[in-house]
């Protein structure tokens, strides 16, 4: 592919390559149309090279004993449906997330919905939008690791969001937060049961203008969800409270 590739029409792309790679020399558009208009990869190697990505939704479901391999690069994948973004369910399939970043970018009133169905795998920066007219909601599926979850909070306005996590996530850092009457809720997808997000590497997670609700924070002593949180029950080593400045914070792993 070369040049930027810009496809007009409610088409999806198939990246078939059994054992070869497809690259791409430049950015990839597919214009969004209707809900049948996917990215999907079935086999062999997709190689971003550092190019963005905009797309309705992206697939990798195929289950068919054939390996594959994802190689993000570092642009931007910009999804921009409604409803199921992301879903990869692909056992076979290696996601090489490098510096890239996932945008749940749809900010219209019809984007009340989206579904990241993670499929257990690695991923590096994962950010959602807000709409302008209703909150909004994001279901995180798969036990995921994640370099950072963020909120583009410009995109918020008057309206909160909400993320349900329906498995244990990992996270190097978390950075997603609400707004004075635009809060971020934070909730288990199944009410009563808890949600564990760990933290992994050196210092704390600082956020504030959460809802929380079955979550477990980890490891203890890290997650500062802030003062202007609203803890609403069920969870645990979460800390409503801004971190002190102006210290060392050390801790077990």
């Amino acid at each position: 592919m070369t040049g930027v590739q810009t496809c007009a029409l409610p088409i999806s792309v198939y990246l078939d390559s059994y054992s070869g790679t497809v690259t791409l020399q430049g950015n990839l558009t597919l214009t969004y149309s209707n809900n049948y208009t996917f990215l999907i990869l079935l086999s062999g190697s997709f190689d971003a090279n550092n190019y963005n990505i905009t797309a309705p939704i992206f697939l990798a479901t195929t289950n068919d004993g054939i390996a594959s391999s994802l190689y993000m690069g570092s642009g931007n994948w910009a999804m921009t449906n409604t409803g199921t973004v992301w879903n990869v369910s692909d056992p076979d399939l290696t996601i090489y997330p490098q510096t890239s970043t996932i945008l749940l970018s749809n900010t219209s009133s019809a984007a009340t919905s989206k579904i990241f169905n993670g499929g257990d795998k690695n991923y590096n920066n994962l950010t959602v939008y807000g709409i302008a007219t209703y909150p909004a909601i994001l279901t995180i599926n798969g036990a995921n690791t994640f370099g950072t979850i963020a909120g583009n909070t410009s995109s918020f306005n008057f309206f909160g969001y909400y993320i349900y996590l329906a498995a244990n996530q990992t996270v190097t850092d978390w950075t997603a937060r609400g707004s004075l009457g635009a809060k971020l809720g934070l909730y288990s997808s199944v009410s009563g049961t808890q949600r564990t997000i760990t933290k992994t590497g050196e210092g704390v997670v600082s956020t504030d203008y959460l809802t929380v609700k079955d979550i477990a924070g980890s490891p203890a002593n890290t997650w500062y969800v802030g003062v202007n949180s609203t803890n609403n029950g069920n969870n645990s080593n979460l800390i409503f409270n801004n971190p002190p400045t102006g210290a060392f914070f050390f801790r077990s792993e």
